[in-house]
């Protein structure tokens, strides 16, 4: 179990006070794990670590047998890990059946991201009339603004 969790050597020896954060982190999940418990209860266990220590930490959860409880705000680990979700937002519990991310892409935006989302059409407009020139770099970029913005145009209108 150590040796999954990327301690080797005289690492696996060491007392625990000497191990970094992220090493104790490890540390502790290689003791839960060897405990083999059927549910596993954790709250942000990828906080503070560096990203060799958090890709571990996901491994060893991704390939735990038993069930997990998670609170993360870790979007990754949570695509990583998660088969169901309950997700917190805008005052209300929702149960997510899928990733975070396909999530994410399915859900119709808060009032705060159809906001940012209204500013960022404004901004558009005005990139799209500041684009001056008819050689090919003027027309790639006209291109580029134009799709960008009809595919936002487009989600705010369908999430309308």
């Amino acid at each position: 179990m150590v040796g999954a969790l990327k301690f080797s050597g005289d690492r696996v020896h060491q007392a625990v006070g000497t191990l970094s954060g992220g090493e104790r982190v490890r540390a502790k999940l290689a003791e839960l794990l060897a405990a083999a418990p059927e549910v596993l209860v954790l709250d942000e266990p990828t906080n503070h670590l560096d990203a060799e220590s958090r890709e571990v930490v996901e491994d060893a959860l991704a390939a735990y047998g038993g069930t997990l409880l998670l609170v993360s705000h870790d979007r990754a680990l949570l695509d990583r890990v998660a088969t169901r979700l309950l997700v917190f937002s805008e005052g209300h519990l929702l149960p997510v059946f899928s990733s975070y991310a396909a999530w994410q892409q399915q859900k119709p935006p808060t009032a705060d991201e159809r906001l940012v989302m209204e500013v960022r059409l404004a901004v558009l407009a005005g990139e799209m009339a500041k684009v001056a020139g008819v050689g090919p770099a003027a027309a790639v970029e006209r291109e580029r603004l134009g799709q960008e913005f009809i595919a936002l145009r487009q989600s705010l209108d369908r999430d309308r």
